[in-house]
């Protein structure tokens, strides 16, 4: 092998190295917050804990009857046995999603205006969800 071709396939280790290391630093672990809402906790004070340059995935137990905005991308709402979401404001939408890939797992949500509304939210999912008993709608996307 000549000199060119080994400095070159130096160069490529090298440079695959380095674009691994970014890749993985860019993409940390996701934070993980548990919320016992039996307990007295919200998902609304969940949802201001870390950074948001980090995912975060909020598992949910218990009756959480609470209205609950998400502001912040890459938002995972995972309910355990049990887990449900209740609006108690008829007036006010349950979940409300105003960020993008916030996603909704095995969570049953119920009350409030609408139960679930994504505005503007890009790569919305909702996976093992039900929506029940609202005033309105179920599920409601909106420019998504």
């Amino acid at each position: 092998m000549n000199t060119v071709a080994k400095r070159s396939a130096l160069f490529a280790l090298i440079a695959g190295m380095f674009l691994s290391g970014s890749i993985a630093a860019a993409n940390p672990e996701p934070r993980v917050v548990q919320v016992n809402c039996s307990s007295g906790d919200t998902l609304a004070r969940a949802l201001q804990r870390g950074s948001e340059d980090r995912a975060l995935v909020v598992v949910i137990q218990g009756v959480c009857n609470e209205t609950v905005v998400i502001e912040r991308s890459d938002v995972t709402l995972r309910g355990e046995t049990g887990a449900t979401i209740s609006g108690p404001d008829s007036s006010l939408d349950t979940v409300t999603v105003n960020a993008d890939r916030v996603s909704t797992e095995n969570l049953p949500i119920s009350g409030g205006r609408n139960g679930l509304v994504a505005r503007g939210a890009g790569n919305f999912a909702v996976q093992g969800t039900t929506v029940q008993s609202t005033g309105r709608t179920g599920i409601l996307v909106v420019n998504g």
